[in-house]
């Protein structure tokens, strides 16, 4: 048998833009922070972190617009602080959030947890999947997982476009369906939640539809394939070493940035 291995959508993506970059992120080896969080992905973070800390408020309560940050124009959340356009950017997604906000409708008692790593062993290739919803709730009989995007843009994806759009969607649906929660898997479902300065919205996929399962086994076989099959993560140098946070680790690297 082939040693245990773990994947995850940081995974499929890494490996996809270059495999000696998954690789050298899967060493632990450091990664220079500046390259690995731009701008939108620090107002990203920032989003989350504000986020699940009002989602883990004892008792729980419905994030409400009196609740965002004061100044939209610099606010931190964790150990995240953002500044300019992009703290209004993150400021305008608290706001379309607390109109969706997942809390208001649930009853006193219910199940809720923030960044729960959900974790699944596929015996046939030995490995570990690995996700983290930003919120799990219970709904009756079934799990709800719900992921936060946070985007500049106007255009919001639906349907089983999400699922191409957003991998760490098709990877939720293999988990909800393979039983990686107990619970009634028909009953459980997605929520994908897209948050702009202009509008805040919610998408619904459903495991039990066959057809977002088997656009989620594309999506998923596309990413993981290739990686399963590879034993020398070689570098693919080119601009992408550029905004790639362990290229300071790789002499392909370094000989192309140079």
């Amino acid at each position: 048998m082939t040693p245990r291995r773990v994947w995850s959508a940081t995974t499929g993506r890494d490996f996809r833009a270059c495999p000696a970059r998954e690789y050298l992120r899967r060493v632990r080896l450091p990664r220079d922070a500046a390259i690995e969080y731009n701008d939108a992905a620090a107002r990203g973070q920032a989003v989350h972190a504000w986020m699940q800390a009002a989602h883990q408020r004892h008792p729980l309560r419905a994030c409400t617009v009196d609740e965002v940050p004061d100044d939209p124009d610099v606010w931190s959340a964790g150990r995240w602080t953002i500044a300019g356009e992009q703290a209004r950017v993150g400021w305008e997604a608290l706001r379309w959030h607390a109109a969706i906000c997942p809390l208001a409708t649930l009853p006193t008692g219910a199940v809720v947890e923030t960044e729960r790593q959900v974790v699944a062993h596929d015996t046939a290739s030995n490995t570990l999947v690995v996700a983290t919803p930003d919120l799990l709730y219970r709904d009756g009989s079934g799990w709800v997982w719900r992921e936060v995007k946070t985007t500049q843009s106007r255009y919001m994806a639906d349907g089983v476009e999400l699922l191409r759009r957003f991998p760490q969607l098709a990877i939720a649906v293999g988990l909800l369906w393979a039983g990686a929660l107990p619970g009634d898997r028909d009953a459980a479902r997605i929520e994908v939640e897209q948050l702009s300065p202009q509008v805040g919205t919610v998408d619904v996929l459903m495991p039990a539809d066959p057809r977002v399962r088997a656009v989620a086994r594309e999506v998923v076989a596309e990413l993981v394939t290739d990686w399963y099959g590879e034993t020398s993560a070689p570098a693919r140098p080119g601009e992408n070493c550029r905004t790639c946070e362990v290229a300071s680790w790789c002499p392909s690297a370094l000989a192309d940035v140079s």
